[in-house]
């Protein structure tokens, strides 16, 4: 069983490239639209305080624009655009040069005050509003990414019905998208806890792939306890493990060569062609145990029907009637 699935994972490996894809192209139209919607956003914002400033306030010039030099000059634009906005977010960046500006200014009026205030929380609400969206379409397209290749593979390696591959693909795809959302979240928390995860997500997704191929492809033909067992648990598991850590070194060499960003972007397409594949393996062992139970039967029946024709076929007996 290990064998058969290692073969069938490096020979659907090229199937990676389609959650890459998708993955991909939905990523650089959110950091493209997020990036159009915060310059705007913030040239908006800007104007308007600017506007504010020019009716009620009296300030120094060579002063506001050494600050702001020094403030941008705090952030090392030359880091890629993810270590770029963990710098503005992480340290509130965008909260502490607005509070050292207000600080520099001389406001004439209490009416002011209170509108930059304003103006300032709705940027900054709009923003995690936005953001909130982005990871959400983000969430959405590697949801789409395990649909689309679950069911690209069952299409090359194996055939059943289109409603029971759709059924299959909806429950497997919404499992798995459930399970890289928590680790996202965990790994952005501690980087290490990506170890533990993929043992969570080795596990679940051997169990119910199992499960799943039973109930499409097993229920009535052949027993449960013949499918979802340890014996074949724990060969599930163990094929993923040796699959897991082919991807965890290729991913490992990405992110000494290059950074953790892009060892993460292409961690995550991975894992959902391993995720895919599994249920590909699981549905051909069980329909391999289906065919074998059937051929049993069929000749169980050959042999009770020849049994049976011998039974009325008494040679000698006709002799000696004759």
């Amino acid at each position: 069983m290990i064998k058969q699935n290692l073969k069938l994972f490096f020979k659907n490996i090229a199937y990676v490239f389609v959650p890459m894809g998708i993955i991909y192209l939905f990523l650089i139209l959110i950091l493209f639209t997020f990036a159009q919607f915060f310059l705007n956003k913030t040239a908006s914002t800007i104007n308007s305080i600017g506007t504010l400033i020019d009716q009620t306030i009296s300030f120094n010039q060579t002063e506001l624009t050494d600050y702001m030099k020094n403030a941008f000059g705090q952030i090392n634009f030359e880091n890629d655009f993810g270590t770029v906005l963990k710098e503005i977010f992480d340290t509130e960046w965008i909260t502490k040069t607005i509070n050292g500006f207000l600080k520099i200014i001389t406001d004439s009026s209490t009416e002011f005050t209170d509108e930059v205030n304003k103006q300032i929380n709705d940027y900054a609400l709009a923003l995690q509003n936005r953001l909130i969206y982005s990871l959400v379409c983000f969430a959405l397209s590697a949801y789409l990414a395990v649909f689309v290749t679950r069911f690209i593979l069952r299409k090359t390696n194996y055939k059943r019905s289109i409603f029971k591959a759709i059924l299959a693909s909806i429950i497997n795809a919404t499992l798995i998208a459930f399970i890289l959302s928590i680790t996202t979240y965990l790994v952005a928390l501690w980087k290490f806890s990506l170890i533990f995860s993929s043992l969570i997500h080795v596990i679940v997704i051997s169990y119910t792939s199992l499960l799943l191929s039973w109930l499409v492809l097993g229920y009535k033909k052949i027993s449960f306890k013949e499918v979802v067992n340890f014996k074949n648990t724990f060969y599930q598991i163990l094929s993923e493990i040796i699959m897991m850590a082919i991807a965890i070194v290729f991913v490992g060499l990405v992110n000494v060569i290059f950074n953790s960003l892009l060892a993460f972007l292409v961690a995550l397409p991975i894992l959902i062609y391993i995720a895919s594949l599994i249920g590909i393996i699981s549905d051909s062992y069980v329909y391999s145990l289906v065919i074998k139970n059937f051929k049993r039967i069929r000749t169980l029946k050959t042999t009770e029907q020849l049994s049976e024709e011998m039974e009325e076929f008494h040679p000698i007996d006709d002799l000696k009637k004759n």
